[in-house]
């Protein structure tokens, strides 16, 4: 019996596998990748996949329940991924930058994904994924404790930024994206401070 996103064979990312299912997994995400960000996501099916990877439809979902479980597969494996490229080495706002050039780098993969209208559930995912990343982050260079409502309304701001940022058709590069974020920030502070700041308004009633 299959569950909603794998296979009892694909079963959890913490499951033990075999080599072999190692090196199939791998090449079957990196042919999805590449045929997804050359074609879009509705456009592949598990034929196309099959013949690019050279794995055969049995093989195929020996491992996954369809495509759509190679793609939440895919997003697990790479917030992994991102997850050990940052722990314990890069904090703060060091760490932001990490990410974004992470997702920058597979940015026509990612933009298919998060702009399918048949993969619904890709935003989410994405956002419940990376949103841990971002908020240590975030509570680093904001000094915040990670459990406080300012550090969770700042994390969930930028990853829904980093998210749209993402799925546009020419995103601007990392560096570009980020300084950007910052002054539109800082816009919107000056502007908070200037009409609410000294008005009463923010006070409990």
């Amino acid at each position: 019996m299959r569950n909603k996103y794998y296979s009892v064979k694909a079963a959890s990312s913490g499951a033990a596998l075999s080599k072999r299912s190692k090196e199939t997994r791998m090449k079957l995400s990196s042919s999805f990748k590449e045929l997804v960000s050359a074609k879009g996501y509705e456009t592949v099916d598990i034929s196309m996949i099959a013949k690019c990877s050279g794995i055969n439809r049995q093989s195929f979902y020996y491992h996954f329940a369809g495509k759509e479980a190679l793609a939440l597969y895919i997003l697990d494996t790479d917030a992994r991924k991102l997850d050990e490229k940052i722990r314990d080495s890069l904090i703060g706002w060091d760490a932001v930058v990490t990410v974004c050039r992470f997702f920058y780098g597979d940015r026509n993969f990612y933009r298919m994904i998060v702009n399918s209208r048949n993969f619904v559930s890709a935003y989410s995912r994405i956002h419940y994924l990376i949103f841990p990343l971002i908020k240590k982050a975030i509570g680093e260079v904001l000094d915040l404790p990670e459990e406080s409502d300012s550090c969770t309304l700042a994390s969930d701001m930028l990853v829904a930024t980093i998210i749209r940022w993402i799925a546009k058709e020419s995103p601007p590069d990392p560096s570009s994206f980020l300084l950007n974020y910052k002054r539109q920030l800082l816009y919107l502070s000056e502007e908070y401070i200037i009409k609410f700041g000294n008005s009463g308004i923010l006070q409990t009633q």
